[in-house]
């Protein structure tokens, strides 16, 4: 039956035919819809059509930023004297000592931004537990770079006592 089929000058065509339609759909069709949706997407994104399509998730990441920002956002007059402060607490709260905290560097500070550094010394888990403190604590900005050493003079290492240095940055107002 099926060779009788195959015999007639139409039927192989038509099978032929037959055949890419049915692997169109299995195969292609998916793939093609998917890479023209695609297309669409990239379009919008570029077009800026897509931020404005979703006005909710627009918010809820303004409010976020906005949340970050008054976290981490100190006058620019008492920033130094806060941070002195604060720090000064969390330090004895941990039985660690603060070293010192030099003045301010100018390659440090921008118009947006200032910049604090604190040194202190102590154990290292004691050091980790302040650390920890300082970040969750609210109004000395937040903990831009942390720096474990300890301290040499000529080559040699001066002590047993462990060293860190914390820069802690703040958004002027």
């Amino acid at each position: 039956m099926l060779i009788k089929l195959f015999k007639n000058k139409y039927a192989f065509p038509v099978a032929v035919v037959l055949f890419c339609c049915i692997c169109y759909q299995a195969a292609f069709r998916k793939t093609l819809l998917a890479w023209r949706l695609n297309q669409q997407f990239k379009t919008e994104l570029t077009a800026g059509a897509g931020a404005g399509a979703q006005p909710g998730f627009m918010l809820r990441k303004q409010k976020n930023l906005q949340l970050i920002a008054d976290r981490y956002s100190l006058d620019s007059v008492g920033f130094r004297s806060a941070v002195i402060t604060r720090t000064a607490l969390i330090a004895g709260q941990r039985n660690i000592t603060v070293k010192e905290i030099p003045e301010e560097a100018a390659a440090l500070q921008t118009s947006s931004t200032a910049v604090e550094r604190v040194n202190f010394a102590g154990g290292y888990a004691n050091l980790l537990r302040a650390l920890q403190d300082m970040e969750r604590a609210g109004g000395i900005g937040m903990v831009r770079s942390v720096k474990f050493y300890l301290p040499r003079k000529g080559g040699q290492q001066a002590g047993q006592t462990l060293e860190m240095s914390v820069y802690l940055q703040a958004i002027k107002k």
